[in-house]
């Protein structure tokens, strides 16, 4: 079980999104496909993420926990920054000593996996803690295998 204070934010499914952002996102789907090659079925659905005052997430990978799961493990993480926080609020990769900071409209991308399939331990890395303003991401994954229901 993970421990409460891993992680400080509010999450809204793709489920709550109306028919409006889902068209959008649509879109971006379609625009990120022409960055990298990728199967839409194979995507996970969209989460976006409220971080207030002092919200942030731990050190963790987005893979590595999946080998059994029907459609595999995350092989790509798409990050969207939709506001830009005041102070704090970066997305900091630990072994690679990176620190992306937060800013309305910016894509951050990682491969989560070896090229052999194996988790890519110097992807871990952690939302830091938002010091001043907010910060509102959209977040989702490439799978191994399709899964997503036909649109």
């Amino acid at each position: 079980m993970l421990n409460p204070s891993f992680r400080t934010s509010e999450t809204a499914a793709e489920d709550w999104f109306s028919d409006q952002l889902k068209a959008i996102l649509a879109g971006v789907e379609k625009r990120l496909q022409r960055l990298v090659a990728f199967d839409r079925s194979h995507l996970e659905y969209w989460q976006a993420t409220l971080y207030a005052r002092n919200g942030h997430v731990d050190y963790h990978l987005d893979s590595g926990y999946w080998e059994g799961h029907w459609a595999g493990d995350r092989i790509l993480t798409f990050l969207i920054y939709l506001t830009t926080p005041t102070k704090g609020g970066s997305t900091h990769f630990r072994a690679l000593d990176i620190d992306v900071k937060g800013k309305a409209g910016r894509l951050v991308a990682w491969n989560n996996l070896f090229p052999d399939g194996r988790c890519d331990h110097r992807m871990i890395h952690a939302g830091t803690r938002l010091l001043r303003g907010r910060k509102t991401t959209l977040l989702t994954w490439v799978r191994q295998k399709p899964y997503r229901q036909k649109r």
